[in-house]
């Protein structure tokens, strides 16, 4: 029992090295934040219509409900941003471009960019 403890306590414990490494990461420079307030966003269009049918029995599989009294019965899911799953479509490229002049400039100033980009 005192061998098999041992076993288990050296396996839990790190070389030096590795150690010593992760004791340095807390020392390096503070990642950049970012604050844009919400106002900035585009909205993104809600459309309401958009709603599916899914058989009850087959969406209570998909999610692994473990109920006991299964039904036939039809479940319906909203899905308002479907929309946006076109992205050739001009509403998809106009909301996709105000996101975009939102990150850029905060991208543009990220000090690991280049290397990012060779990647």
């Amino acid at each position: 029992m005192r061998t098999l403890l041992l076993l288990v306590l050296a396996g839990c414990s790190l070389p030096q090295g590795v150690a010593q490494e992760r004791g340095s990461m807390g020392k390096s420079e503070p990642l950049p934040s970012i604050s844009i307030p919400p106002a900035t966003y585009p909205t993104a269009r809600r459309d309401e219509n958009i709603v599916d049918d899914f058989d009850g029995i087959k969406v209570m599989l998909l999610y692994e409900l473990h109920l006991r009294d299964l039904c036939e019965c039809i479940v319906q899911v909203g899905d308002p941003y479907r929309w946006l799953e076109d992205p050739d479509a001009p509403e998809t490229r106009q909301f996709v471009s105000e996101l975009n002049a939102i990150s850029e400039p905060f991208l543009a100033k990220a000090p690991n960019r280049e290397d990012i980009r060779k990647k």
